[in-house]
Protein backbone atom coordinates (compact mmCIF):
# COMPACT_ATOMS: atom_id res chain seq x y z
CA UNK A 1 0.00 0.00 0.00
CA UNK A 2 3.13 2.72 0.63
CA UNK A 3 4.58 1.46 -2.25
CA UNK A 4 1.42 2.62 -4.07
CA UNK A 5 0.88 5.77 -1.94
CA UNK A 6 4.81 6.97 -3.41
CA UNK A 7 4.68 5.96 -6.76
CA UNK A 8 1.01 8.03 -6.90
CA UNK A 9 2.94 10.94 -5.28
CA UNK A 10 5.65 10.59 -7.86
CA UNK A 11 3.12 10.91 -10.93
CA UNK A 12 1.22 13.98 -9.20
CA UNK A 13 4.55 15.66 -8.44
CA UNK A 14 5.87 15.44 -12.11
CA UNK A 15 2.33 16.64 -13.74
CA UNK A 16 2.54 19.32 -11.61
CA UNK A 17 6.13 20.12 -12.44
CA UNK A 18 5.11 19.54 -16.00
CA UNK A 19 3.12 22.33 -15.60
CA UNK A 20 4.68 24.70 -13.83
CA UNK A 21 7.97 24.59 -15.71
CA UNK A 22 6.45 24.26 -19.35
CA UNK A 23 6.10 26.80 -21.62
CA UNK A 24 3.46 27.37 -24.12
CA UNK A 25 0.18 26.23 -23.81
CA UNK A 26 0.94 22.36 -22.64
CA UNK A 27 1.63 20.91 -25.47
CA UNK A 28 4.77 18.98 -26.72
CA UNK A 29 4.91 21.17 -29.91
CA UNK A 30 2.29 23.81 -30.51
CA UNK A 31 1.39 24.14 -34.57
CA UNK A 32 -0.53 27.39 -34.41
CA UNK A 33 -2.26 27.32 -37.40
CA UNK A 34 -4.06 24.23 -39.23
CA UNK A 35 -5.46 23.51 -42.26
CA UNK A 36 -9.29 22.40 -42.88
CA UNK A 37 -9.58 19.47 -42.74
CA UNK A 38 -12.79 17.55 -41.35
CA UNK A 39 -12.95 15.38 -38.19
CA UNK A 40 -12.89 11.96 -40.02
CA UNK A 41 -10.26 13.38 -41.97
CA UNK A 42 -7.80 13.83 -39.07
CA UNK A 43 -8.89 10.90 -37.26
CA UNK A 44 -8.01 9.11 -40.12
CA UNK A 45 -5.11 10.56 -40.33
CA UNK A 46 -5.53 10.60 -44.63
CA UNK A 47 -4.62 14.45 -45.00
CA UNK A 48 -1.30 16.26 -43.07
CA UNK A 49 -2.47 19.44 -41.22
CA UNK A 50 -0.12 21.62 -43.30
CA UNK A 51 -0.36 25.27 -42.32
CA UNK A 52 1.08 26.81 -45.55
CA UNK A 53 -0.95 24.87 -47.76
CA UNK A 54 -4.45 26.41 -46.35
CA UNK A 55 -3.01 30.00 -45.61
CA UNK A 56 -1.99 30.20 -49.31
CA UNK A 57 -5.15 28.91 -50.71
CA UNK A 58 -6.95 31.28 -48.15
CA UNK A 59 -5.30 34.19 -49.25
CA UNK A 60 -5.57 33.41 -53.17
CA UNK A 61 -9.54 32.75 -52.01
CA UNK A 62 -9.39 36.15 -50.42
CA UNK A 63 -8.30 37.92 -53.16
CA UNK A 64 -11.62 36.47 -54.97
CA UNK A 65 -13.89 37.53 -52.52
CA UNK A 66 -14.12 33.69 -51.31
CA UNK A 67 -13.96 32.44 -48.26
CA UNK A 68 -12.27 29.05 -47.29
CA UNK A 69 -13.30 26.85 -44.67
CA UNK A 70 -10.19 26.81 -41.54
CA UNK A 71 -9.39 25.76 -38.28
CA UNK A 72 -7.53 27.61 -35.97
CA UNK A 73 -5.83 25.45 -32.89
CA UNK A 74 -6.51 26.74 -29.30
CA UNK A 75 -8.98 29.78 -29.70
CA UNK A 76 -10.86 29.17 -26.16
CA UNK A 77 -14.49 29.53 -26.67
CA UNK A 78 -14.83 30.90 -30.15
CA UNK A 79 -17.15 29.33 -32.83
CA UNK A 80 -15.44 27.80 -35.85
CA UNK A 81 -17.66 31.01 -37.60
CA UNK A 82 -15.85 33.75 -35.18
CA UNK A 83 -12.29 31.65 -36.07
CA UNK A 84 -12.38 32.22 -39.90
CA UNK A 85 -13.94 35.46 -40.00
CA UNK A 86 -10.78 37.00 -37.40
CA UNK A 87 -8.47 35.18 -39.59
CA UNK A 88 -9.44 36.82 -42.89
CA UNK A 89 -9.43 40.12 -41.73
CA UNK A 90 -5.84 39.70 -41.01
CA UNK A 91 -5.19 38.20 -44.57
CA UNK A 92 -8.02 40.56 -46.61
CA UNK A 93 -5.83 43.74 -45.19
CA UNK A 94 -3.01 42.16 -47.33
CA UNK A 95 -0.79 43.20 -44.27
CA UNK A 96 0.99 39.60 -43.87
CA UNK A 97 3.47 38.57 -46.01
CA UNK A 98 3.48 35.51 -47.90
CA UNK A 99 6.26 34.44 -49.65
CA UNK A 100 6.82 34.13 -53.69
CA UNK A 101 6.42 30.24 -53.53
CA UNK A 102 2.96 30.93 -51.30
CA UNK A 103 4.06 29.94 -47.78
CA UNK A 104 3.29 31.46 -45.09
CA UNK A 105 5.43 29.84 -42.24
CA UNK A 106 3.79 30.18 -39.16
CA UNK A 107 5.95 28.13 -36.96
CA UNK A 108 8.82 30.82 -37.56
CA UNK A 109 9.93 33.65 -35.51
CA UNK A 110 8.52 37.33 -36.85
CA UNK A 111 10.78 39.93 -36.21
CA UNK A 112 9.82 43.50 -34.94
CA UNK A 113 10.45 45.28 -37.88
CA UNK A 114 8.05 42.78 -39.70
CA UNK A 115 5.76 42.95 -36.96
CA UNK A 116 5.75 46.27 -37.03
CA UNK A 117 4.83 46.49 -40.69
CA UNK A 118 1.77 43.70 -40.33
CA UNK A 119 0.23 45.62 -37.60
CA UNK A 120 0.27 49.58 -39.49
CA UNK A 121 -0.94 47.63 -42.53
CA UNK A 122 -3.68 45.63 -40.58
CA UNK A 123 -4.48 48.85 -38.61
CA UNK A 124 -3.97 52.31 -39.30
CA UNK A 125 -6.10 55.05 -40.78
CA UNK A 126 -3.21 56.50 -43.37
CA UNK A 127 -2.57 55.21 -46.64
CA UNK A 128 1.16 55.53 -47.07
CA UNK A 129 3.91 56.45 -43.98
CA UNK A 130 6.48 59.03 -45.75
CA UNK A 131 9.51 58.75 -43.66
CA UNK A 132 9.65 62.11 -40.91
CA UNK A 133 12.24 64.30 -41.34
CA UNK A 134 13.96 63.47 -38.48
CA UNK A 135 14.57 59.93 -37.84
CA UNK A 136 14.36 58.77 -34.23
CA UNK A 137 15.62 55.53 -34.60
CA UNK A 138 19.50 55.30 -35.09
CA UNK A 139 19.52 51.61 -36.06
CA UNK A 140 17.05 51.89 -39.21
CA UNK A 141 18.67 52.96 -41.85
CA UNK A 142 17.01 54.23 -45.12
CA UNK A 143 18.03 50.95 -46.88
CA UNK A 144 16.04 48.71 -44.36
CA UNK A 145 13.04 47.19 -45.79
CA UNK A 146 10.80 49.21 -43.60
CA UNK A 147 12.45 52.60 -42.15
CA UNK A 148 9.25 54.60 -43.62
CA UNK A 149 7.32 52.83 -41.11
CA UNK A 150 8.88 52.28 -38.10
CA UNK A 151 10.73 55.98 -38.37
CA UNK A 152 7.26 57.66 -38.74
CA UNK A 153 5.71 55.68 -36.34
CA UNK A 154 8.46 56.68 -33.87
CA UNK A 155 8.28 60.22 -34.82
CA UNK A 156 4.89 60.23 -34.80
CA UNK A 157 4.45 58.84 -30.77
CA UNK A 158 2.86 55.40 -31.84
CA UNK A 159 6.33 53.61 -31.43
CA UNK A 160 7.86 53.46 -27.70
CA UNK A 161 11.55 55.56 -28.35
CA UNK A 162 13.82 54.19 -25.33
CA UNK A 163 16.36 56.33 -24.58
CA UNK A 164 19.34 54.89 -26.54
CA UNK A 165 17.03 55.59 -29.54
CA UNK A 166 17.68 51.52 -30.58
CA UNK A 167 14.23 49.81 -32.12
CA UNK A 168 16.06 46.60 -33.08
CA UNK A 169 14.08 46.02 -36.56
CA UNK A 170 16.11 42.87 -37.01
CA UNK A 171 15.42 40.83 -33.62
CA UNK A 172 12.68 38.58 -33.15
CA UNK A 173 9.73 39.98 -31.33
CA UNK A 174 8.99 38.38 -27.60
CA UNK A 175 5.41 37.93 -26.52
CA UNK A 176 5.93 40.59 -23.97
CA UNK A 177 7.53 43.06 -26.16
CA UNK A 178 4.24 41.90 -28.67
CA UNK A 179 2.53 43.03 -25.88
CA UNK A 180 3.51 46.28 -25.11
CA UNK A 181 4.25 47.58 -28.94
CA UNK A 182 0.91 46.63 -29.70
CA UNK A 183 -0.76 48.33 -26.56
CA UNK A 184 1.39 51.18 -27.33
CA UNK A 185 0.25 51.41 -30.83
CA UNK A 186 -3.28 51.65 -29.80
CA UNK A 187 -2.88 54.40 -27.63
CA UNK A 188 -3.43 52.84 -24.39
CA UNK A 189 -2.93 55.26 -21.76
CA UNK A 190 -2.13 53.21 -19.09
CA UNK A 191 0.94 52.02 -20.94
CA UNK A 192 2.03 54.29 -22.67
CA UNK A 193 1.87 56.38 -20.03
CA UNK A 194 2.65 53.98 -17.22
CA UNK A 195 -0.33 55.80 -15.19
CA UNK A 196 -1.94 53.32 -12.86
CA UNK A 197 -5.49 54.69 -10.82
CA UNK A 198 -4.49 52.56 -8.04
CA UNK A 199 -7.62 49.87 -8.66
CA UNK A 200 -5.72 47.27 -9.86
CA UNK A 201 -2.14 46.34 -9.12
CA UNK A 202 -0.89 45.30 -12.58
CA UNK A 203 2.29 43.70 -11.17
CA UNK A 204 0.37 41.41 -8.56
CA UNK A 205 -2.28 40.19 -11.27
CA UNK A 206 0.12 39.34 -13.74
CA UNK A 207 2.42 37.40 -11.58
CA UNK A 208 -0.43 35.42 -10.09
CA UNK A 209 -1.37 34.42 -13.32
CA UNK A 210 1.06 33.20 -14.61
CA UNK A 211 3.22 30.63 -13.08
CA UNK A 212 6.21 32.90 -14.65
CA UNK A 213 4.71 36.39 -14.05
CA UNK A 214 7.98 37.44 -11.93
CA UNK A 215 9.66 37.02 -15.06
CA UNK A 216 8.04 39.50 -17.30
CA UNK A 217 9.84 42.72 -17.16
CA UNK A 218 8.79 45.45 -14.95
CA UNK A 219 8.16 47.67 -17.84
CA UNK A 220 5.99 45.35 -19.82
CA UNK A 221 3.22 44.09 -17.05
CA UNK A 222 0.90 46.47 -17.64
CA UNK A 223 0.90 46.24 -21.36
CA UNK A 224 0.45 42.24 -20.93
CA UNK A 225 -2.36 42.92 -18.27
CA UNK A 226 -4.28 44.67 -20.76
CA UNK A 227 -3.46 42.15 -23.64
CA UNK A 228 -5.10 39.69 -21.96
CA UNK A 229 -7.77 38.50 -24.41
CA UNK A 230 -5.32 38.62 -27.10
CA UNK A 231 -2.60 36.62 -25.38
CA UNK A 232 -5.46 34.33 -25.01
CA UNK A 233 -6.63 34.40 -28.43
CA UNK A 234 -3.14 34.08 -30.06
CA UNK A 235 -1.77 31.64 -27.43
CA UNK A 236 -4.60 29.72 -25.55
CA UNK A 237 -5.41 29.07 -22.51
CA UNK A 238 -1.80 29.17 -20.73
CA UNK A 239 -0.57 29.52 -17.21
CA UNK A 240 3.02 29.69 -17.91
CA UNK A 241 3.55 33.20 -20.25
CA UNK A 242 6.70 32.70 -21.18
CA UNK A 243 7.76 36.19 -21.83
CA UNK A 244 10.85 36.16 -23.35
CA UNK A 245 10.14 33.50 -26.21
CA UNK A 246 9.74 34.38 -29.53
CA UNK A 247 6.39 34.84 -30.95
CA UNK A 248 5.59 32.90 -34.16
CA UNK A 249 4.18 33.99 -37.72
CA UNK A 250 1.25 32.17 -36.77
CA UNK A 251 0.70 33.79 -33.23
CA UNK A 252 1.57 37.54 -34.68
CA UNK A 253 -1.23 36.88 -36.87
CA UNK A 254 -4.03 35.44 -34.58
CA UNK A 255 -2.69 38.89 -32.31
CA UNK A 256 -3.61 41.19 -34.52
CA UNK A 257 -6.71 39.30 -35.63
CA UNK A 258 -8.60 40.28 -32.22
CA UNK A 259 -7.74 44.28 -33.16
CA UNK A 260 -11.44 45.49 -35.01
CA UNK A 261 -9.53 47.21 -37.83
CA UNK A 262 -10.40 50.48 -38.81
CA UNK A 263 -10.99 49.90 -42.91
CA UNK A 264 -14.67 49.12 -43.17
CA UNK A 265 -14.38 46.87 -45.89
CA UNK A 266 -13.06 43.93 -43.86
CA UNK A 267 -16.07 43.15 -42.99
Amino acid sequence: MRALQRLIKLILLVLIANLTIGCGNGQSEVKDIKDGTTRAEKASGTVAGIADLWFAKMNEAAKKGETVQIHIKDLGEFSDEDRQKLAERVLKSGAVEIGPDGKFEPNKPITRGEYVAWMFGYFNNILSPAPPEKPVYVDVQPEHKYYAIIQRLGADGHLPVDKDKKFRPDDYITREETAFITEYYTKEPLVMKDLQDGSVDYDKTVIEKYFDGDQIDPRYRTAVFMSDFEIGHALGQIRSFCPKRQLTRGQAALWLSWILPVHNYYD
